[in-house]
């Protein structure tokens, strides 16, 4: 059942870099180094994880209809983001104001960034294809 190594894939492999680079731009915001560092490696780290899982199921030779929402659902930096906005709901629906509520636009982030590198990944997969499968 061992196949090629995971970051050959052409899915793989542009999910992993774009998530790196969308970490980084994201990161970006803090116009901090240290951010901009610890945020590319965690999208990346999101990625490896997400694209090691879409490789059990549903494999990564998948059609991209079942591919880019496993590899959505799989990445633990949408989860996290996810899982942050619904615990301050309060704040995101203006319920709530204040201090508190300072860093609510953080879990939407995460969730929106983490769209990116599956739809690159996606198209990575695409290109690879057309181009003969380099």
């Amino acid at each position: 059942m061992p196949g090629p190594p995971i970051l050959r894939d052409a899915f793989a492999r542009g999910m992993v870099l774009s998530a790196a680079l969308t970490g980084a731009l994201g990161g970006s915001l803090v116009l901090s180094l240290e951010a901009i560092v610890a945020f590319a490696v965690g999208m990346a780290v999101g990625a490896v994880i997400a694209a090691f899982s879409c490789s059990r199921w549903p494999g990564l030779a998948a059609p991209a209809w079942t591919l880019w929402p496993a590899a959505v659902a799989f990445n633990p930096m949408v989860l996290l983001g996810a899982g942050y906005s619904i615990a301050s709901w309060e704040c995101l629906v203006g319920r709530t104001t204040g201090w508190s509520c300072l860093f609510t636009d953080l879990g939407p982030m995460l969730c929106g960034l983490g769209l990116v590198p599956p739809t690159i990944g996606v198209m990575a997969r695409w290109w690879a294809a057309r181009q003969g499968g380099r």
